[in-house]
């Protein structure tokens, strides 16, 4: 009996605790789409010059004003702690969950990064 309430009140106190923590996280990037600001202007130097990291698909555009990169079809920028994805540069981005972003993206060492990311939900 005693062991249960011992356990009771640390699932009290852990529930506790994720409730007053704040927006979500997820890889330091916000969650939530809500409140998100308008998608940043993204603006190339030309035409989109990439590299792609070893060992991965991802293209990396090296030219933009923004963390800007492409896996398969999609492409995806950052800005702010939030992300947003278009299937063509000339097409507006629209917000997306970061969990919707490709691991391969977010798991880039940093520099192939403009900002990298820091602190809770929000670029540097």
């Amino acid at each position: 009996m005693r062991r249960s309430l011992m356990a009771m009140a640390l699932f009290v106190v852990s529930c506790a605790r994720v409730a007053t923590q704040g927006p979500e996280t997820y890889f330091r990037y916000a969650m939530e789409t809500a409140d998100a600001p308008p998608p940043p202007h993204v603006h190339l130097e030309g035409e989109p010059r990439s590299i792609v990291p070893p060992g991965t698909q991802v293209q990396v555009v090296q030219n933009a004003n923004h963390d800007l990169f492409r896996d398969g079809m999609d492409w995806y920028v950052t800005d702010d702690g939030y992300w947003y994805t278009s299937r063509d540069l000339a097409m507006p981005f629209t917000v997306v969950d970061v969990r919707m972003v490709p691991p391969a993206i977010l798991s880039l060492p940093s520099e192939y990064w403009k900002h990298r990311k820091r602190g809770t939900g929000r670029i540097s």
